[in-house]
């Protein structure tokens, strides 16, 4: 009595186990409606009534009129693994026919025959006994080949789908050996407890099949862990790693599908880019981008109805927001709530990767375009001096054999208006040349052509040059240059000859472009081992926008509608001798007050006393047309003597230098 007693628990528990599994399926398709999930259902529920039954049966004895029932039962549990195998690994057509002739002719046979019944031998007959052992081959055979096929396609599926799969392949056929002998066993009339050990069999057949169908959030967990160890090496891989967004987005998505256990999916940016797709073609994928599920606050979410679960996390990138969409397939037993959780967190990770290598795309195709740039900036640069060196040479000759031949007319006795018309001959030939020369120049700073010699230059020696220079255009623009007393020890490291065409160019154009009798300072200051020369005019001044535009090539300003020549190459000029000569030029103008432009250069060491003297006192030069081309020297004898007249440095109409 003991020994039944506990047969008929464990027939019962087996059952309920059964029966629950069954229900939890029921209940997966109920909600999701895939039709692989009702297949599935279907063979687990028919499997737990039948077991049910049998255990009811034992309580309350046989009831012939359900063994018909509970025999198409059994029969739909292996046709419901078979339909499930089919939506998972398709069956050819031929093979679905065979398969549905063979479950349903057998089914049908037996229950014309009748059922063999192991209460009463009698009744049972060799055909009966026939058609029970080829009903048990087929359905036999109905669940072993899902089984197996089921186990050799998990070989290549992610870790998580692959333990699912092999699970519920394991437990299926578990069952199928137990069902077996216990049909053996019921046709032999065994002992108790070969029936308890078989049922105990029977029970150990349902944790594989809960573990492929709804593994616990434990085992879950511990599927996972291997394959989180080799997320975060992937995701260190993804941040620091990816070479450009197409290859960040592949690899990505693989990880994302291995971590839950998907069969396909997509990334994609904001606006609907596609940056990368697994398992669907490019038309599958945009069509699931279109569907309006995908902007559902949930996780979780069914694409169309009846159809996949997919799970949907928004990548919050620099441009907007894009997704991260993945499949369930047909080798995905169930993605639950839970699954789709483990995705939120490498979610982010992945959106941050995105962005970064976006702005390592963006980086590398802005240099690149610099890159472009500058090499066609530099391709023109040096097609332009080589077009300036060809011209400037092709000019300089013709230009000098004209300035000789006129410079040679002068020599001969002319009348007022021939001579008038050679000087302009010689005015028009000096400007060209001074052109000429000037671009010259430039383009030899610009390839790195032109020979400078660095050297100590005394200050007030260069000052003093550039005033005799520019003493004819301040005594015709009747102009007063002064000059506050400059130490003779004074000096600055410079090319004396570049350094002297620098000053002479910013006196020079002080003085064109200054008031009618105007005035021009120049001082020397010296601060932390540089010294400042500044030149300070009072004329109009400058724009803010034309500051901006003073040191370009060929740029006159507003003086480009006025009467003075100007070729617009003198201050580029300068500035690019300067910073040749490690120093910087600049310049501050103020509107209707005058400009001041200055040059700094390192000061050298001071002179010896015995070469420097005391400097003098300061200059000053006071022009006129008269006295223009008076050659008065600045040196010590014409100080003193004018010193002596008490004239505040002022010959004018001599054109002389006086102290102040």
């Amino acid at each position: 009595m003991t020994g039944d007693r506990v047969s008929q628990a464990l027939q019962l528990v087996v059952a309920a186990a059964f029966l629950l599994i069954g229900l939890l399926a029921l209940r997966d398709w109920w909600r999701g409606g895939e039709r692989r999930q009702g297949y599935l259902a279907l063979a687990l529920g028919s499997l737990g009534l039948v077991a049910l039954a049998g255990g009811l049966e034992s309580l309350f004895g046989n009831q012939p009129r359900l063994d018909g029932l509970l025999l198409v039962l059994f029969m739909l549990s292996a046709a419901g693994l078979l339909l499930y195998r089919d939506s998972v690994l398709r069956l050819p057509t031929a093979v679905r026919m065979l398969a549905a002739i063979l479950l349903v002719g057998p089914t049908a046979f037996i229950l014309v025959v009748g059922i063999p019944a192991s209460a009463n031998p009698a009744a049972t007959t060799p055909i009966r006994s026939a058609a029970l052992d080829v009903l048990l081959a087929v359905w036999c055979l109905a669940i072993a080949e899902p089984a197996y096929r089921l186990f050799r396609v998990s070989g290549g599926l992610p870790l998580i789908q692959r333990a699912r799969m092999r699970s519920l392949a394991a437990g299926y056929a578990g069952i199928m050996v137990v069902v077996v002998l216990i049909l053996v066993a019921f046709m032999a009339g065994v002992d108790n407890r070969v029936g308890v050990a078989l049922q105990t069999c029977a029970l150990l057949c349902v944790p594989p099949l809960y573990v492929g169908f709804a593994p616990p959030r434990w085992l879950r967990a511990r599927w996972r862990r291997p394959v989180e160890d080799r997320l975060r090496r992937a995701t260190h891989d993804l941040l620091l790693y990816s070479p450009d967004r197409a290859t960040l987005a592949s690899r990505g998505l693989d990880w994302a599908i291995r971590l839950v256990g998907g069969a396909s999916g997509l990334i994609a940016d904001a606006g609907g880019e596609l940056l990368a797709t697994q398992g669907l073609s490019e038309a599958e994928a945009r069509e699931i981008l279109e569907r309006p599920e995908l902007r559902l606050p949930e996780h979780l979410v069914r694409i169309g109805k009846g159809g996949r679960t997919a799970v949907v996390h928004r990548l919050s990138v620099s441009s907007g927001t894009g997704h991260l969409v993945v499949l369930a397939g047909s080798l995905s037993p169930t993605i639950d709530a839970e699954a789709a959780g483990w995705l939120t967190g490498y979610a982010a990770a992945l959106s941050i990767a995105l962005d970064r290598v976006r702005v390592s795309e963006l980086l590398a195709q802005t240099a690149d375009e610099l890159r472009a740039a500058r090499d066609m900036a530099e391709a023109a640069s040096r097609a332009k001096s080589e077009f300036l060196s060809r011209v400037s040479h092709e000019l300089r000759t013709p230009l000098t054999s004209m300035i000789g031949f006129a410079e040679l007319l002068l020599g001969h006795q002319l009348d007022a208006e021939q001579e008038r018309h050679v000087r302009t001959i010689l005015r028009a030939g000096d400007h060209l040349l001074g052109l000429v020369n000037e671009m010259l120049d430039i383009s030899r700073i610009e390839d790195g052509r032109i020979a400078l010699t660095s050297e100590p230059v005394s200050v007030h020696q260069m000052v003093a040059e550039v005033l005799d220079l520019t003493r004819p255009m301040a005594g015709e623009l009747n102009a007063r240059v002064r000059v506050p007393r400059i130490p003779g020890s004074l000096r600055v490291t410079a090319d004396r000859q570049r350094l002297t065409q620098v000053m002479l160019n910013l006196v020079t154009n002080a003085i064109k472009y200054n008031r009618p009798e105007g005035w021009v300072e120049i001082r020397a200051t010296t601060s932390e081992g540089r010294c400042r020369v500044c030149v300070r005019d009072g004329g109009v001044g400058l724009r803010p926008e034309e500051v901006e535009r003073l040191f370009t090539p060929f740029e006159r300003l507003s003086a480009a509608a006025s009467a003075v020549e100007g070729t617009g190459l003198g201050l580029a000029l300068s500035k690019s001798l300067v910073e040749a000569m490690s120093g910087s030029i600049g310049v501050e103008s103020v509107l209707g007050r005058g400009s001041t432009f200055w040059v700094e250069l390192p000061e050298a060491a001071p002179a010896p006393p015995a070469v420097a003297g005391d400097g003098g006192p300061g200059l000053s030069l006071v022009g006129s047309a008269a006295g223009a081309s008076d050659g008065a020297d600045h040196g010590g004898a014409g100080h003193a003597e004018a010193d002596r007249a008490g004239q505040e440095g002022a010959m004018a109409g001599e054109g002389a230098a006086s102290t102040t």
